[in-house]
């Protein structure tokens, strides 16, 4: 029996995860995907930061994140009080 070769990087997971995605979900979901993450090194989409992700898939991942963004937002505010 022959041995794997397990020597590939996370950036090539990585990309093969996100063209997965692509395929069995939707390039939206992948491209979000990777703008979250802000995957550059040789990405499958040009998502990999906000500079250079399509206009629409910044604003879908602004308004996905908000609720997140809101909670930290109110998280450091509480935890700030007491030092102020």
């Amino acid at each position: 029996m022959k041995k794997l070769q397990r020597n590939s990087s996370y950036s090539d997971v990585f990309g093969s995860t996100i063209s997965l995605v692509s395929i069995m979900i939707d390039r939206q979901s992948a491209e979000m995907i990777q703008l979250g993450r802000e995957y550059n090194p040789a990405p499958p989409f040009n998502s990999g930061s906000p500079d250079t992700a399509p206009p629409d898939i910044l604003a879908l991942m602004k308004e996905k994140i908000a609720p997140f963004r809101q909670r930290r937002s109110e998280a450091t505010a509480r935890a700030a009080a007491p030092l102020a």
